[in-house]
């Protein structure tokens, strides 16, 4: 009877298949064979699930039978919702089948529905080496911080199917973080971990937001009812790592860092933290590997961004190939081919000829030496208690209220950018940055200045059309109004500008200027006069590129001032692209070549010496945007921060041996915890501020980035190493939803607390009408270790109530009241003079400093200033962040202190000097070296 079935089942007349399964499982209803037949023909004839009845009683044995029975369970379980049960035959069906790659898929499927990504891979090898390539899933598992929206309509599936069962909105918990919704995130997450333990991919994740966001009795709540194989999951160690960096514990962050990699070896956020946890603990050379394959994560996932660009495709295919990833680099391979990329088939014939002699993926000698003992490094102790925080010693002003108001109009400051834009429906990438914001006072009158770059009709590659846009130089009348002496101080730059920088280059005691161009950079003397001179031919600083920002400050040690110019990008293509406005995706940066930096040394004669190739500072794939130079470890030598766009930062450590001994610099981004951010991840940086912003000594950076991507807050920390601190700083959720570009630190009610001003505004027009364009500033008030609040823009003035397209963003005191101010440049409305007029505010005291033996500008001087029982700090800069040149002054808020007891000045050349017992509400200069103090009138 089973020979006429299966006879029947060939001809594929499966009514008489049912006809005679069913004499026989009558006779027999364990008959393997007439349950499988019976089975097949029920699903061919009513469908899958007509057949569940019969294959769920066939033994899962192993056999053939078996495993077809148990793919159509696994198929029907999948169809209907329920995704557990689908996940666990579909697993069965490849243990008994490894070359099912149906099941493989389904898989993949349901964990990307999940948001399991790290449980990808295990399945994603197998797939490849069958050569079966799907392009999603090389994606999900080469970044997997992406999540999938096109599972959102299984998932739907899976909540109507079974409503009490939590499970299918792990994804929506992840969105929710990722949206900055974590307490909507922790009660879906603890209500999945609670039914299904087992989903250490949900613990992870729970524990991740309850380091953040969570107490500590739920975090230690969390870790004790982790199940046993919870280890296995590298998340898992990775939230470890953390919480025992938090605690303190830095070798046992080493470890668990370590644990995690040993897991997932291209674990991007691990790597990141595990080569910044080496460097704490004093091992930079062993750190050194892991912050190598951290920059190259980053740029993968940079790369796999951009699948149809088949020149990025093949970088990645390289990239992978360093990475020891073969099978994933041939698939893309495969994916280029379908695209009849013509590189495509050598690269992979290649890449199998490497598989077929070795099989296996290794790992690069110093990682396997350091990851196959790690027993050296403790577990950490979470009994311990946590680091105490440092007492707040600063005092508030009661009942201050925050006020600003912008006086542009009233005060004679009239300019607006003009970006060349010459139509709604195309927009090239020139015209998205807007100018530069400088502050100088050029005339040593004592009333800060303001320099406005200009735009222009778009920039062509050998020539500039004629036009008559210029930068304006405005006057501060004795605090009552500005006015434009652009034409009397013989400045003509009429270039495309970006943004511009302020220093003393020849030591006479004036100001002068360098034009950040597209083009040719301008550098302009000042004569003392009044007047400028165009000093740009002469002294070899021109280049020819794109630059945005810029700075002055003696990078050697030889008390002369030198350039550096952060370039953007560049290439032929970029003069002729037109981006089309209403379509997704844009124009991208990525689309073009990252620009070298470049670094002129002062020749003390006037001229400069290009040693950006001799001196530590060439890097791929920069597109700066922002830069701050800075004596970030007290050493007396200006390192330099650079913020660049879609790619990791950088953080040129500056090693020269000897003040005016050969520059040296060493890009150290990555190992100190500067190059991406928490998550180990690149973003589009642009503005930068630094300052000492949670009063423990050190400089700290707040890094503004793109929409829906919060800022970076990286607080320094004893060792010099640096760490993202968004999260506890209480900006991450209110910095999500902008893209932020100039930003700075002051203390707007002289509380003796720094506060933070971000300007907002997007880089394009959005396409979707659910996206902002124009955007509110923002104005956070400092509660002291590094925490802030926003308070109502209405609180804060009918500045903050509008919307813009906010750019550079320039700090100064322009009335010379002790409340700092801000001038913020606009993509296509006036400049903002922003004016501080907080009615209760604290004392004050400012400084300007004059160096002798150091360079003039004093960049890198610090000073101290004590007052009872805190010490406040706060160091001269250069950069100063996104296109502008802040006021070479330093304002301390005193909070109710009338009196100074010791000021503390650290100044570059390493003189100490140290004076005593001031009165508030002066502004003194401080000359290197002299032992009395000027009070300026």
């Amino acid at each position: 009877m089973i020979t006429r079935a299966v006879d029947a089942a060939e001809r594929k007349d499966f009514a008489d298949v049912e006809r005679l399964t069913a004499i026989v499982l009558q006779r027999d209803p364990e008959s393997v064979k007439a349950l499988f037949l019976a089975g097949v023909a029920a699903q061919e004839t009513r469908g899958i699930k007509a057949a569940i009845p019969y294959f769920e009683l066939i033994p899962d044995d192993g056999t053939p039978e078996a495993t077809h029975a148990l793919f159509a369970r696994a198929e029907f379980a999948y169809q209907i919702g329920h995704a557990r049960e689908a996940e666990r035959l579909f697993l069965r069906v490849v243990e008994l089948d490894p070359s099912s790659t149906k099941a493989r898929e389904r898989i993949i499927f349901i964990y990307a529905a999940q948001g399991r990504m790290w449980e990808i891979s295990q399945q994603l090898n197998p797939l490849l080496e069958l050569g079966v390539v799907d392009m999603n899933h090389l994606i999900a598992v080469g970044s997997p911080n992406k999540l999938m929206l096109t599972t959102l309509p299984f998932i739907q599936r899976c909540l109507d199917a079974i409503p009490t069962d939590p499970l299918p909105q792990l994804l929506n918990a992840k969105w929710l973080i990722r949206d900055k919704k974590p307490h909507e995130a922790i009660v879906i997450l603890k209500k999945i971990v609670e039914m299904h333990p087992d989903i250490v991919d949900a613990q992870a994740e729970l524990g991740q937001v309850l380091l953040e966001f969570g107490t500590p009795e739920e975090l230690v709540a969390w870790h004790t009812q982790l199940p046993g194989d919870a280890d296995a999951h590298p998340d898992i160690w990775l939230v470890r790592g953390l919480w025992a960096t938090k605690l303190g514990q830095e070798e046992a962050a080493v470890r668990c860092f370590g644990e995690a990699i040993r897991r997932a070896p291209y674990h991007p956020s691990a790597n990141s933290q595990l080569s910044m946890a080496l460097t704490a603990v004093g091992q930079s050379t062993r750190a050194e590997p892991f912050a190598e394959r951290s920059r190259m994560l980053a740029r993968m996932a940079i790369l796999i961004g951009e699948p149809s660009n088949l020149d990025k495709v093949r970088e990645l295919v390289k990239l992978l190939q360093e990475l020891d990833r073969l099978w994933e680099a041939a698939g893309w391979c495969r994916i280029a081919m379908a695209n009849n990329a013509s590189w495509a088939k050598p690269m992979l014939d290649q890449i199998l000829f490497e598989l077929a002699n070795h099989n296996a993926v290794t790992e690069r000698s110093q990682i396997l030496a350091f990851l196959s003992d790690l027993s050296q490094y403790g577990l950490p102790d979470f009994r311990r208690a946590a680091r105490q925080d440092r007492p707040d010693h600063s005092v508030a002003v009661d009942g201050s209220r925050i006020r600003f108001r912008d006086v542009a109009v009233d005060r004679g400051l009239a300019f607006t950018y003009f970006n060349g834009a010459v139509g709604d429906q195309t927009e090239s990438l020139f015209e998205l940055d807007g100018g530069g914001v400088g502050v100088l006072d050029y005339n040593l009158d004592g009333w800060p200045d303001l320099y406005l770059t200009q735009g222009g009709p778009l920039p062509r590659r050998h020539e500039m059309p004629p036009h008559d846009y210029g930068d304006c130089l405005f006057r501060n009348q004795d605090g009552d109004g500005f006015v434009d002496v652009s034409k009397s101080s013989c400045l003509d730059n009429k270039l495309y500008s970006q943004g511009l920088t302020v220093g003393d280059i020849d030591a006479d005691g004036f100001p002068d200027l360098y034009i950040a161009n597209i083009g040719t950079n301008v550098l302009y003397r000042n004569n003392g006069d009044g007047t400028f001179q165009d000093m740009s031919a002469f002294s070899g600083t021109q280049g020819s590129v794109w630059t945005s920002s810029c700075l002055i400050a003696d990078l050697n040690g030889d008390s002369l001032p030198d350039i550096y110019a952060v370039n953007y990008i560049g290439g032929d293509k970029l003069y002729t692209q037109e981006c089309r406005v209403n379509v997704t995706p844009r124009c991208a940066p990525t689309e073009h070549t990252a620009e070298q930096d470049r670094l002129y040394l002062n020749d003390g004669d006037g001229t400069f010496s290009d040693v950006t190739d001799h001196c530590g500072v060439v890097a791929p794939e920069g597109r700066g945007l922002g830069i701050v130079a800075a004596d970030f470890d007290g050493s007396r030598r200006l390192s330099l921060f650079v913020a660049n766009d879609m790619s990791a930062n950088f953080f040129f450590e500056n090693q020269t041996p000897t003040p005016g001994s050969e520059l040296a610099f060493v890009e150290n981004a990555a190992l100190i915890g500067l190059a991406y951010n928490s998550a180990g991840i690149a973003q589009a940086c642009m503005g930068v501020a630094a300052s000492d912003a949670n009063q423990d000594g050190l400089l700290d950076l707040f890094v503004t980035n793109f929409y829906r991507s919060s800022n970076a807050f990286y607080l320094q920390l004893p060792d010099g190493s640096f760490r993202d601190e968004i999260a506890a700083s209480q900006l991450e959720q209110t910095t999500f939803p902008v893209l932020g570009w100039g930003t700075q630190f002051l203390d707007a009610e002289l509380d003796g607390i720094l506060d933070l001003l971000v300007t907002n505004g997007h880089v394009h027009h959005p396409s979707e009408a659910s996206k902002p364009h124009r955007m509110r500033p923002q104005f956070f008030r400092g509660l002291g270790m590094g925490r802030f609040n926003e308070p109502s823009a209405k609180e804060l003035g009918p500045y903050f109530e509008g919307e813009y397209l906010g750019r550079a963003m320039a700090r100064l005191d322009w009335n010379r009241d002790g409340l700092e101010d801000v001038c913020i440049g606009h993509l296509d409305t006036p400049v903002a003079l922003v004016t501080n007029e907080t009615a209760s505010h604290g004392h004050w005291l400012s400084f300007r400093l004059v160096g002798v033996d150091s360079s003039r500008d004093a960049i890198g001087a610090t000073v101290f200033v004590r007052c009872g029982q805190r010490t406040l700090m706060a160091q001269l800069t250069a950069g100063d962040g996104f296109q502008c040149s802040n006021e070479r002054r330093l304002i301390f808020g005193l909070g109710t202190e009338e009196t100074v007891d010791e000021i503390r000045v650290s100044w570059p050349s390493g003189l100490e000097q140290t004076f005593y017992d001031l009165q508030s509400e002066q502004e003194l200069i401080l000359v290197e070296g002299r032992s009395a103090m000027h009070v300026r009138h």
